[in-house]
């Protein structure tokens, strides 16, 4: 008997500690959606799927791709409005991005499991970028996959110029389309 009150005792114990270890760290019992960190907001409620994805570019919006640059050189989206901001470096891409402040961004990384978008997000959001949204198949599970336009190489200089708001869709969707297509249609 004094055996089992022992056991009980160091049960109920290690539970208190363990409580009380949860507490201190912030850790709680129950999830609760208004402790949701940033990143997990940003996936939660700023998620597009691919047919938005597709309208948002050709529209001739601005496209971050949050990957490192030695991937985005390996292959990207390919539109008029790319930009590679990995998430280690957005203080050294802070003179091109506010241009694009008040604009609509959507930022992509490699595929569902990577999360260098939503980091970059949270990042952003407090500068000002309040128009954005997130790609969360990414590179992988949504460009590569549905077989959008590639690029290779680094950014061209669609990116660097500051946002037009003249520029029809139209215009910026046949400014992306191959030569070769241009040619055959004309």
């Amino acid at each position: 008997m004094l055996l089992i009150l022992r056991m009980a005792a160091f049960f109920t114990l290690a539970a208190g500690a363990g409580l009380i270890t949860a507490n201190v760290r912030q850790f709680p019992l129950f999830p609760n959606e208004e402790r949701l960190t940033c990143e997990q907001q940003a996936k939660k409620t700023r998620a597009i799927d691919l047919a938005a994805f597709k309208a948002h570019y050709a529209s001739g919006n601005l496209v971050i791709d949050a990957r490192p640059a030695e991937e985005f050189e390996k292959g990207h989206l390919a539109c008029p409005m790319i930009m590679n901001v990995p998430t280690d470096a957005v203080g050294d891409h802070m003179d091109r991005l506010m241009a694009f402040s008040g604009q609509p961004i959507v930022i992509y990384c490699t595929s569902l499991d990577c999360h260098l978008a939503e980091e970059l997000y949270c990042r952003l959001e407090p500068m000002g970028f309040v128009d954005m949204k997130l790609f969360p198949p990414g590179w992988q599970d949504g460009i590569v996959k549905e077989n959008l336009p590639i690029a290779t190489g680094p950014e061209s200089d669609g990116a660097s110029a500051e946002p037009s708001e003249t520029t029809p869709p139209a215009e910026a969707a046949s400014e992306s389309a191959p030569a070769s297509e241009e040619n055959s249609n004309g």
